[in-house]
């Protein structure tokens, strides 16, 4: 779904969130994975990388989901970054 300029409300409680998800990325990137992230869009190989080996080694479903939210706040910041975006929410939802 698309939104309308007039449908997004810029907030800044999920902007703070995702960057801080963002930030324990890297982190887990490095410490549980030896892969280093470095918030520039050359690091989304090894991110890819990171999924790759999540999705082989089989986790918990919770675990699987909430690392899926810590790279996929990772792999939105590179992306807010790159474009000159803002986090925010629809109208609505």
């Amino acid at each position: 779904m698309y939104f309308s300029k007039s449908e997004f409300i810029p907030d800044d409680k999920v902007a703070e969130m995702t960057q801080r998800a963002a930030q324990r990325a890297i982190q887990i990137g490095t410490e549980d994975f030896g892969i280093h992230l470095d918030g520039t869009g050359d690091s989304i190989r090894g991110l890819d990388e990171i999924l790759d080996r999540m999705r082989r080694s089989q986790l918990p479903e919770e675990e699987a989901q909430r690392l899926g939210r810590v790279f996929g706040s990772y792999f939105g910041e590179i992306l807010r970054q790159a474009h000159g975006a803002i986090w925010g929410v629809g109208a609505g939802i």
